[in-house]
């Protein structure tokens, strides 16, 4: 079977009317929290004593709204592995009812400086099943998860407090009253947002060329292929042949270089040492020691697309290296005839 990458699609688990007015009115009686839901941070840190501050706030903010304090706090080190966790919580087939997400990749931004650390504001979206997700967009950060929205806004006090450090200051408190639709109304009457509409200037398309979705650790590698590198595949798989890979050694990233609102290609980075894979129907459809090209891996994005996974199965995955070089989120994935 060629390595086709869609499946019917992703159906959003929409909240139940009667359950959500159940719920409510317990806690109103009980004063319970409302439990079927998850705080999610999702920020270019990988500092401990930053995630330990956010994951605080989240809790504090969480813990004021009345919302179980279920928080996790998530490293992304670019807009594109941003998009894909957020992707990733969104599709999770065992999640909690109502996501709140808040995402941060904010270095500076205004080539002439930025005075008082004003940056871009922060946008905030209400998707189809009630989620939130809230942050910057300085790149792909909404890209993979943009057909979903239905509300769209700025947060016009982004940077009230003149903070550097407005993913913790900032960022959780609105994150958690917005995922309120009675807090949107205050908000809204307040001034604190301002509808928009998530144009492409906002929120680009994901890129068209392959890239690398995710590198878990064991080092496999899920990427969304190209048009390109889906015909490649499908050929290959046809003829029973492997197919020849390589990384690009940045990520998409640091090839566009953000000015403003304008995003400029510079030049492109050297791709890594080409390898040859196997394109496979499943992630063990293969023997031990085989590199492969799995068409179906453990996730899908929205619209039901099934994102293929690159990996050497061997005995102890967690002990030793795969046969490739591991590349890097976001990274641009070549996929061509084989290497004879």
């Amino acid at each position: 079977m060629p390595p086709s990458t869609h499946v019917a699609p992703y159906t959003s688990p929409r909240p139940s009317l009667v359950r959500n007015l159940f719920q409510s009115a317990a806690r109103i009686v009980t004063g319970q929290p409302f439990r079927d839901a998850a705080y999610y941070h999702v920020t270019d840190t990988t500092d401990p004593g930053a995630m330990a501050k956010l994951h605080g706030a989240a809790v504090t903010h969480l813990a004021k709204a009345n919302i179980a304090q279920n928080a996790m706090i998530l490293s992304a080190p670019n807009t594109l592995a941003v998009a894909a966790q957020v992707s990733e919580l969104i599709t999770n087939t065992q999640r909690p009812q109502k996501l709140i997400i808040a995402v941060n990749n904010a270095g500076p931004d205004r080539a002439e400086g930025a005075k008082d650390n004003h940056r871009t504001e922060f946008f905030c979206a209400v998707l189809d099943d009630d989620s939130v997700v809230c942050g910057t967009s300085n790149g792909y950060e909404f890209s993979l998860i943009k057909p979903l929205i239905t509300e769209f806004y700025t947060l016009t006090n982004t940077n009230h407090l003149d903070s550097q450090f407005r993913s913790l200051e900032v960022l959780p408190e609105h994150a958690v009253l917005f995922s309120s639709p009675r807090e949107r109304k205050r908000m809204l009457k307040k001034g604190l947002l301002d509808p928009m509409l998530p144009s492409d200037a906002i929120i680009p398309d994901p890129p068209k060329v392959s890239w690398v979705y995710e590198v878990d650790n064991f080092g496999n590698v899920k990427f969304l292929p190209s048009d390109e590198a889906v015909s490649v595949l499908q050929h290959a798989c046809a003829r029973q042949e492997c197919v020849a890979i390589s990384f690009n050694a940045a990520s998409i990233d640091v090839e566009e270089q953000t000015n403003g609102s304008q995003r400029l290609e510079s030049k492109t980075s050297p791709f890594r040492p080409v390898f040859n894979a196997k394109p496979v129907e499943t992630f063990f459809d293969a023997p031990l020691g085989s590199t492969i090209v799995a068409r179906r891996s453990s996730s899908v994005l929205t619209n039901g697309r099934n994102i293929p996974m690159i990996a050497t199965l061997r005995k102890n995955p967690g002990e030793t290296p795969p046969l490739y070089p591991t590349p890097r989120v976001g990274a641009k994935v070549r996929v061509m005839r084989p290497i004879l």
